[in-house]
C-alpha cells in the first residue's frame, strides 16, 4: 500500500486502530452482561457465575445506583493507589522507550543495542509470573508491591550514580528495574480490582487508572535529552524518584489496610468463612462489616 500522503507507521497505526474499533463493537453482542441473560449459559453455569459475582462483591441483576457508586468514589485508596499507579506508568513507558538507547551508551552498535533489550524483558516476563503466584498464595498485593520497588529503586540507583564505563554493572541494573516494574504493575492493576467493593466501582477504578496513567507518558519524552547522554543522570534520578514514591505509597497502603481490617475484626468479628455475603445490602458495599481489603 502507498499513498504520498500517508506513510507506511501511520497506516499501521490506522489498521490497528480500526481492528480496535471493530472488535470493539463487537464485544456488545459477544461479551455477556449478567448471568441471568447470558443465554449461551447452561442453568448451573448461571448459578456458579452469579455465586462467583456475588462472592466479589458484585452485583448480578439489577440497576445502577449512582448515590452509592458516586460514595464509592471518595474512598481515599483508590485515588492514592490512581497516584501510585502514576508513578509505576512513568517508569514503565520511560524504560521500554529508551532502553536501547541506554544500553546502547554501554558501548554497543544499535543492532546489538536492540538485541541486549530482550534478556532484561526475559528475565522480568519470568518474574511477573513469580511475582503473580507469590501474590496470590499469600494474599498480598500492596506488601509485595513495596519489594517489587525496592529491586526496581536499586537498579535506578545503580545507573545514577555508576559512571557510563562500568557497563557491566549498568546493564546488570537494567534487569533488576524491568523486573521491579514490570512485576510491580500487574500488583497494582490487581490491587485496584481486589479492593473495589462492586463491579461499577472496578470499571471506574479501571478507567480512572487508565487514564490517569497514560498522562505520564507526556513526561516519558523530556527524561532523556540527548544533552544528558551518556549518563543521563536526570532521567535516572528521577526514576529513582518515582520508584521510592511507588514504594512508600504501597508501604502506607498495606499499613493502613491492615490496621483497617483488625478494626473490623475486632467490631464485628472475622467474616464467616463458606457464606456468600451480600455486600450491597443497603448499599454498604466497602462499609459492610464483613467488607476486608486486600493488602
Amino acid at each position: 500500500m502507498s499513498n504520498p500522503r500517508v506513510k507506511h507507521w501511520q497506516a499501521l497505526f490506522l489498521i490497528e486502530g480500526l481492528l480496535t474499533i471493530l472488535f470493539g463493537i463487537l464485544c456488545i453482542w459477544v461479551l455477556p452482561d449478567r448471568p441471568h441473560n447470558t443465554k449461551w449459559l447452561t442453568p448451573r453455569e448461571r448459578d456458579v457465575a452469579t455465586w462467583r459475582m456475588m462472592n466479589d462483591g458484585n452485583r448480578t441483576h439489577g440497576r445502577v445506583n449512582w448515590r452509592h457508586t458516586l460514595n464509592q468514589l471518595r474512598d481515599w485508596r483508590l485515588w492514592l493507589n490512581i497516584a501510585i499507579y502514576m508513578g509505576q506508568v512513568l517508569q514503565t513507558y520511560t524504560i521500554a522507550t529508551f532502553t536501547p538507547i541506554i544500553v546502547a551508551t554501554f558501548g554497543y552498535d544499535n543492532v546489538k543495542a536492540q538485541l541486549m533489550v530482550a534478556p532484561p524483558y526475559c528475565v522480568a516476563f519470568v518474574m511477573v509470573f513469580v511475582v503473580g503466584y507469590a501474590s496470590d498464595r499469600l494474599k498480598s498485593c500492596s506488601g509485595l508491591l513495596v519489594a517489587c520497588s525496592v529491586v526496581a529503586a536499586t537498579g535506578d540507583l545503580l545507573l545514577a550514580v555508576l559512571p557510563h564505563t562500568a557497563a557491566s554493572a549498568r546493564y546488570g541494573a537494567t534487569f533488576l528495574i524491568t523486573s521491579g516494574i514490570l512485576s510491580g504493575v500487574t500488583l497494582s492493576v490487581g490491587n485496584i480490582t481486589s479492593n473495589c467493593c462492586g463491579d461499577i466501582k472496578k470499571g471506574i477504578a479501571t478507567g480512572l487508572f487508565q487514564s490517569f496513567g497514560s498522562t505520564m507518558g507526556i513526561a516519558t519524552g523530556y527524561l532523556f535529552p540527548s544533552t544528558d547522554g551518556p549518563s543521563y543522570k536526570t532521567g535516572f534520578w528521577t526514576l529513582f524518584a518515582a520508584t521510592c514514591w511507588t514504594g512508600i505509597g504501597a508501604a502506607f497502603v498495606t499499613v493502613m489496610t491492615i490496621r483497617e481490617n483488625k478494626r473490623r475484626d475486632r467490631i464485628f468479628g472475622k467474616p464467616p468463612k463458606g457464606v456468600v455475603i451480600d455486600y450491597d445490602e443497603d448499599g454498604q458495599m466497602e462499609q459492610h462489616p464483613y467488607w476486608r481489603y486486600y493488602h
